[in-house]
């Protein structure tokens, strides 16, 4: 069997009102391709789609973000599933990690 949980976080990168800042698209899935769970399990992503927001003069993407976990002992697997959102279009990239985020190798765009 297999469980999911969604977890419900607020702060940066979890609204679109402070998503993740990257200058393009490729940063962008650098960015994602650059994250870990704080507790080490593998981070799998899937886009969602592109939305505006009025008081947002770009697109912002939106992602699912799945942590998955396997248990060793009875193989079951289970993930968590974040929302992301991320502004592909700033002028600036965010150095920074969402929370229960971290990063592989500390970005030094």
């Amino acid at each position: 069997m297999i469980n999911a949980e969604n977890v419900e976080k607020t702060g940066f990168g979890y609204s679109p009102d402070n998503p993740i800042k990257t200058m393009f698209i490729p940063l962008a899935y650098a960015y994602l391709n650059n994250l870990k769970h704080k507790t080490g399990h593998l981070v799998k992503y899937e886009r969602i789609g592109s939305y505006k927001y009025t008081y947002n003069p770009h697109l912002l993407d939106k992602y699912k973000l799945y942590v998955v976990i396997k248990d060793e002992k009875t193989e079951e697997v289970s993930f968590k599933v974040y929302i992301l959102w991320i502004d592909s279009y700033s002028s600036e990239n965010s150095k920074e990690a969402p929370e229960d985020f971290d990063f592989i190798v500390k970005p030094n765009w």
